[in-house]
């Protein structure tokens, strides 16, 4: 990718973002009882507005049905005079921030230019492209307007034109802790020249998606499980040849809780006695016989989180496991678990799994509260090498039974019928044929496993308990 070291004059007038470094940093590794309505929170995820058919004669934006927007991230004052862009009475793009995509690595990236379209200009244009023998424009996937990430108006302070073009378009997002998002978009390529289209898209932080070419619209849906973090995003990377022709983009949403009316935590809430709420006894507790957050004192780490994940804090503790030696399903005082399958406190009801509903979210997160001796991440993290974005997944028991083999995308769902005790996941890299990362968890019933229990690059995202010779009997 070309990179220019002069920089235009909107280099002081960015909004600095938090989410920016997030994304970047991204990058560069690649070279609950209760019932809660999902909420759409991407703001003109459909590129409506600003409305370019409300716009004056004589405009780029009304006439020829298209031109630039700054992002909320622009501080600047634009005039039409300067460099020669049309700055459209200083209105900034609703929702969306922007910078142009070669400046990421700098300590403030330069504030780039989003570029709208509306279906006027697909009529306008496309019968002459028929008659000169073009490829066709696309209309908007759904409305009036799309947005296309290899932008124009990019000048040097000079006024020269600069080429690089690409821009990366991004939102902030407020999010609840440990809760299910889905987002989803639809992209297109303009031309279907290599290297010309090409996109990566960031969500929870991470690479989902990696775009190229598609001559029609394409669906694109990814599912993912927030940290323990409250801010999250999503960004849209082009990193094509930057020649104002790139990927289109329309119809842009996540859905979930909002962060004002978030779920309760997927996880037990331990009473003062040490018990979980549901009568399974905890084993951890203090030498004084309890705790408000299930944690035991001699099990914090300096920086205050638990060898297993759990945080101090005591947010997220966990369904407390059983012992060791019970791997029949049944509690230490020999009661079964007979939490409800929402996950407010676990999965299993004492029988086993029946099955598992896994969710390939392809990042480092770990979190649930299984013990070391009964659960592994390796390796914990990958760190520059990443996740492939299309992995094989391969899915053993405890006698080593090949119980699931296939493709899965990040973001993408795969199902475990009878898991047994235990589960080992080999996750590969199909370019290459190495694992990248081997997860094994407990299954059983013996150690606690909740809706959304994170083991690297595999969450648990939903089961059906029962045991192996009770879905026999119903065959």
């Amino acid at each position: 990718m070309k990179r220019f070291n002069a920089k235009d004059n909107a280099k002081s007038n960015v909004r600095c973002s938090t989410f920016i470094s997030v994304f970047v940093f991204t990058l560069m590794t690649l070279s609950a009882t209760s019932s809660v309505s999902a909420a759409e929170l991407v703001i003109n995820g459909d590129f409506e507005q600003p409305d370019l058919t409300t716009f004056p004669d004589g405009t780029r934006a009304k006439d020829k049905g298209w031109t630039t927007f700054h992002g909320q991230n622009y501080l600047g004052l634009c005039t039409d005079d300067l460099n020669e862009v049309q700055c459209n009475d200083n209105i900034l793009i609703p929702g969306w921030s922007a910078v142009w995509t070669d400046t990421l690595l700098d300590d403030i990236p330069t504030a780039g230019r989003v570029e709208i379209q509306n279906n006027s200009l697909v009529d306008r244009v496309n019968p002459i492209r028929v008659t000169k023998g073009k490829t066709l424009l696309a209309y908007a996937k759904s409305g009036q307007q799309k947005a296309e990430l290899d932008s124009h108006d990019r000048r040097f302070p000079d006024g020269s034109v600069d080429m690089n073009t690409n821009v990366s378009i991004f939102q902030e997002i407020r999010v609840c802790p440990r809760a299910a998002y889905q987002l989803t978009y639809y992209w297109k390529s303009r031309t279907l020249l290599n290297n010309d289209n090409d996109v990566r898209v960031v969500a929870n932080g991470g690479v989902v998606r990696i775009h190229s070419l598609n001559d029609s619209w394409q669906k694109e849906t990814i599912n993912f499980v927030t940290s323990d973090d409250t801010q999250s995003g999503i960004a849209f990377v082009s990193i094509g040849d930057g020649t104002t022709q790139g990927m289109s983009l329309d119809l842009v949403s996540l859905s979930g809780p909002a962060a004002d009316n978030c779920p309760p935590p997927p996880v037990c809430t331990l009473d003062d006695d040490g018990s979980s709420d549901d009568g399974i006894s905890e084993d951890g507790d203090s030498e004084d016989g309890g705790t408000t957050d299930g944690i035991s004192e001699d099990g914090d780490s300096e920086d205050g989180l638990l060898d297993d994940g759990d945080s101090e804090d005591g947010g997220f503790a966990q369904c407390p496991a059983d012992d060791d030696s019970s791997d029949d399903g049944s509690s230490d005082d020999g009661s079964s678990d007979d939490s409800s399958d929402d996950g407010t406190c676990g999965l299993c009801s004492g029988d086993g799994m029946a099955s598992l509903t896994l969710l390939y979210d392809g990042n480092d997160f770990t979190l649930h509260g299984q013990s070391d001796e009964k659960s592994s991440v390796e390796p914990p993290i990958l760190g520059l090498q990443g996740f492939p974005i299309n992995a094989l997944i391969k899915v053993y028991d405890d006698k080593d039974t090949l119980l699931f083999e296939g493709a899965v995308q990040i973001g993408h769902f795969f199902e475990v019928s009878k898991p047994g005790k235990a589960l080992t996941i080999e996750i590969i890299d199909p370019a290459t044929s190495e694992i990248v990362q081997t997860v094994k968890f407990h299954t059983s019933c013996s150690q606690p496993l909740a809706k959304y229990d994170e083991f690297g690059g595999i969450t648990i995202w939903d089961g059906v308990s029962g045991t192996e010779d009770d879905e026999s009997e119903d065959d």
